[in-house]
Formats: C-alpha cells, structure tokens, sequence
C-alpha cells in the first residue's frame, strides 16, 4: 500500500473514486474537475494504490476566504476523502489525511478543516478519530423564486 501525490496518470480511476464518493456526479463531470484540479497549486490530491489499483483519495485544498470555526488564515480543507469499503479501518483514511497535513503545514497552513452531511456518522467519527472537533451544524435551504 502506497500513498501518492495524485497525478494525470490517476485520472480515470480517480473519478471513478469520486463518482463513489459524490454519486450525484458523472463520471466524465470528475474527470474534467480532477484534470482541472491536478494543476492547480492551491489543491492537492493524494491517493492510496495497492499494485496499480487506487483504493482511496483524499483531496485537500487552500482556503483563505472565511471556514467556520477557524482562528487564522489560510486553512487547509479536507475536500473529499474516500476509501473503498473493504479496505476501511485499515489506516488508509489516516495515511491520506497525514499526508495532507503534512503538505498544509509546507503552506502555511496552522489549522485543517473539513464538513460532512449531519447524518453521516461513519463520517463524524472517523472526523473525531482523526483530532477534528465539531464546530458548528448547518441546515441549508433553498428557494426557488
């Protein structure tokens, strides 16, 4: 099992990662964001590989514009992570989220902060595990006028 920075090469199987994560999304939709967020300096994608077979991603970008519940400026996000069920509870997630804090420290970074759906509690826990502390709760609506 080896954790990589993600590159071009990754693409594919990247997106059919995400299209696992965030299923309201094509996979042709992932591609294109993946290749566009795979040049960007203010993003990073890391990957587990097990042979040649991506079993999990965890993407992570820079923020610098107001993160509930953050102290400073600039904040490291957890964008997205994801895990394929038969390798979880296995310190894939944890490998993925030290490698991004390791590169959030590099930029300058003194806080990481991530969401998650409040009835993702698979989520929440592995967020607890992991140091984060819950800040706030969200209900979002909307309006059609």
């Amino acid at each position: 099992m080896r954790i990589l920075k993600a590159h071009i090469r990754h693409v594919d199987q990247l997106s059919s990662l995400a299209v696992a994560l965030w299923p309201s999304h094509s996979l042709e939709d992932m591609r294109c964001e993946f290749t566009e967020l795979l040049n960007r300096s203010n993003t990073r994608i890391y990957v587990c590989a097990v042979q040649e077979q991506l079993i999990g991603f965890a993407q992570f970008s820079i923020r610098k514009d107001y993160v509930e519940g953050a102290s400073c400026s600039p904040v490291a996000y957890l964008e997205g992570l994801y895990v394929i069920p038969e390798y979880r509870r296995k310190g894939v997630a944890r490998a993925l989220i030290n490698m991004g804090e390791e590169w959030a420290r590099g930029k300058n970074c003194l806080q990481m902060a991530s969401d998650c759906e409040l009835h993702n509690d698979t989520s929440i826990k592995l967020h607890m595990g992991e140091g984060f502390r819950e800040v706030n709760r969200v209900i979002c609506f909307l309006k059609e006028l």
